[in-house]
């Protein structure tokens, strides 16, 4: 998964039976069992077992670095854990089963989209990552707007 030349964002459906198809350039990477489960910004994460296993070994690990509350611990793991559902992709069509619950969390309807994190894959109601990336952009801008003059953004090492 390290060097796939294919991420990016894809467009996606979401049939009558409630499965969302991966495009064939990400397949390669998400084979056999993966895990999907909630996103943060409503749309869901779709991950080999292994990354998944290693996502919340990671999240014990920070929360213990930054001496987060149990209770904060136990709502990321709520979040994920209680709705992480284990799936098989169709190896022949693609597509993977979403449960009528994840559907519900990430808004799904027949336009999807699917991005390519390298590590994960997200599934995108289409309209609401349009709002999402919106929002997006405008923090860019501000972010942009405040390195410019500070850092050369096109030079080999970041800075001037």
């Amino acid at each position: 998964m390290e060097n796939n030349p294919k991420k990016g964002t894809l467009e996606s459906t979401l049939d009558e039976k409630g499965r969302v198809v991966i495009p064939a350039s990400l397949r390669e990477s998400y084979t056999g069992k993966l895990v999907i489960t909630r996103g943060v910004e409503h749309c869901l994460w779709v991950m080999t077992v292994a990354e998944y296993e290693k996502y919340l070994a990671n999240i014990k690990k920070a929360s213990e670095k930054l001496n987060l509350k149990s209770a904060d611990i136990q709502k990321i793991y709520r979040h994920n854990e209680t709705t992480a559902q284990h799936i098989e992709i169709d190896p022949k069509t693609g597509r993977i089963p979403i449960n009528a619950s994840l559907r519900e969390y990430a808004y799904l309807k027949k336009d999807c989209l699917v991005v390519d994190f390298e590590k994960y894959l997200e599934i995108w109601n289409a309209e609401k990552n349009r709002e999402f990336m919106e929002e997006v952009q405008a923090r860019i801008k501000y972010i942009h707007e405040e390195m410019l003059g500070q850092v050369d953004l096109f030079s080999d090492g970041g800075q001037e």
